[in-house]
């Protein structure tokens, strides 16, 4: 499925939102990464301890290449892509808003390629059939007008019978 190579560019400009967000939050794109890595198929938390050690070392002691550059060497050892130490180290030091992008890129196309992982990783939320009322009118002498609702395909009508019940008949709700 996929080669020895990065399937995700290191520079992306657009869509301008994960750019943006790589550049301006880099310790919580860094953060949800990091649980990636550790657990797919958890949501990350928004205070994890990788954000706030990354968003220390950014800020504090501008080492949060080292950081990346171990990121990035466990990505690829894992999905086994062609590079080296040296060239890790010096992506991560000079493209570190790049590399964070690219780390989360990269992982959320594997991991949607694999089939795992949280909603996270592809956004996969489906709402639920939505509820819906209907208007069950019966013939005069049978128990008059009913209301009722359905989700999906079970129906209930508003004295609590369910449709095998209306089915047998008025004397069974």
């Amino acid at each position: 499925m996929f080669s020895g190579e990065w399937q995700t560019n290191l520079i992306r400009c657009f869509p301008c939102g994960p750019f943006w967000r790589a550049i301006c939050c880099p310790c919580v794109v860094y953060g949800e990464t990091a649980q990636r890595l550790r657990d797919p198929t958890v949501d990350a938390e928004k205070d994890n301890d990788e954000c706030v050690e990354f968003g220390r070392d950014y800020c504090l002691f501008s080492t949060c290449a080292l950081d990346l550059k171990e990121h990035r060497a466990e990505i690829r050892r894992r999905y086994r892509i062609k590079g080296s130490p040296a060239n890790d180290c010096l992506v991560s030091c000079f493209c570190s808003g790049c590399v964070v992008m690219q780390h989360d890129d990269e992982l959320k196309a594997r991991l949607a390629a694999a089939g795992v992982g949280s909603s996270v990783v592809g956004d996969q939320y489906k709402a639920e059939e939505p509820m819906q009322m209907q208007m069950q009118i019966q013939a005069p002498g049978r128990g008059g007008h009913q209301q009722g609702y359905t989700r999906g395909t079970a129906q209930k009508s508003g004295r609590g019978c369910d449709n095998e019940a209306q089915e047998q008949g008025p004397q069974r709700c």
